[in-house]
C-alpha cells in the first residue's frame, strides 16, 4: 500500500528530529506532542504560532534550518498540498524572522 502524504510527511518529521538528535539536539518535547496530536495538526499548530519556538531558534544556530518543520511546511515540494498558501507563507514568515 502507497504511503499517504500525511504518513510521509510524518517520517520526514521524525527524520528530521534524528538528525538534530544526531547532532546534540534532541527535541524531546516536540516529540511528545508530535505523539500527542499527529504531525500535520502540529505543523499547523506551530506554524501559526506567533512565538518563535526555542527549538527552531536551536536548529537556526545550528545552522540547520533544513530540519525544521517550517522548512518542510514551506520548502519542500512532496508536501505543498497538505497545507494552505497561508500556512507556507506563515512558515517562511517564521524562517526569516529567525535567521535575523
Amino acid at each position: 500500500m502507497a504511503e499517504s502524504a500525511e504518513q510521509a510527511f510524518e517520517q520526514a518529521m521524525r527524520l528530521a528530529c534524528a538528525e538534530a538528535a544526531a547532532e546534540g539536539y534532541y527535541p524531546a518535547r516536540f516529540l511528545e506532542k508530535l505523539e500527542r496530536i499527529g504531525a500535520v495538526p502540529y505543523a499547523r499548530e506551530l506554524v501559526r504560532s506567533g512565538e518563535l519556538q526555542a527549538g527552531l531558534k536551536q536548529l537556526s544556530d545550528m545552522e540547520r534550518l533544513d530540519l525544521s518543520v517550517e522548512h518542510l511546511v514551506a520548502v519542500d515540494p512532496r508536501f505543498r498540498a497538505l497545507f494552505t498558501e497561508e500556512e507556507r507563507e506563515a512558515a517562511l514568515w517564521r524562517l526569516g524572522q529567525v535567521r535575523r
